[in-house]
């Protein structure tokens, strides 16, 4: 050893098979430099694979872990299951079509009770029309019938008056007075008749 370095190099170290330090870039052969895999991992930031340990599998959890979310329904158990390491989302698949029957029965459910209570508004609508068609007609007809009677009795206060006129009539000379007299008599019967007739 040279007493001018003052200090002793350190020899590399063998990396054995269970050793854990990660091999430098410069040590992976061209190949490797070369490959997808590298590029990919370094283009990301991580880094590179070593020659001793091999690349984790992709693990259940995180953002890799799978969903599956039901829409739709009113809930009754979930409404959303998820992938784990003690339960594989294929495990849950019974649980998940019986989640999908339990909404799908309540939707005929209520699609039923939606169906019968329009009907039922229907049904009421058309009694509710029948029974304001009736009213109507039934106050159609009482209207009328005191119009009538209104008119009837009207025109039997006109009868008798124009009889006592007529009477009167009879008893005057000729002259201008009794013809005046007789034409408004003739005018008079003409409108008791059209009252008559209405009613």
């Amino acid at each position: 050893m040279s007493r001018r370095s003052g200090r002793r190099k350190a020899l590399p170290q063998p990396i054995g098979a269970g050793a854990h330090r990660r091999i430098s870039p410069s040590l992976l052969t061209a190949k490797e430099l070369g490959s997808s895999s590298f590029r990919n991992r370094t283009a990301a930031g991580t880094s590179p694979p070593t020659r001793n340990s091999p690349t984790p599998r992709n693990t259940r959890g995180g953002a890799s872990r799978l969903r599956f979310i039901l829409s739709g329904g009113s809930p009754h158990r979930a409404e959303e299951w998820a992938d784990a390491p003690n339960r594989p989302l294929e495990d849950q698949l019974a649980e998940i079509a019986q989640e999908v029957t339990l909404r799908g029965d309540a939707a005929e459910r209520e699609r039923r009770a939606d169906q019968e209570a329009a009907e039922q508004r229907e049904q009421h609508w058309q009694a509710a029309m029948q029974e304001a068609g009736a009213a109507y007609t039934h106050a159609y007809r009482v209207r009328h019938l005191e119009e009538q009677a209104e008119a009837w009795h009207q025109a039997k206060r006109l009868a008798e008056y124009v009889t006592a006129v007529r009477d009167h009539a009879a008893s005057l000379s000729p002259g201008q007075e009794k013809t005046e007299i007789e034409v408004w008599i003739a005018f008079a019967d003409a409108h008791i008749q059209r009252l008559t007739e209405s009613a």
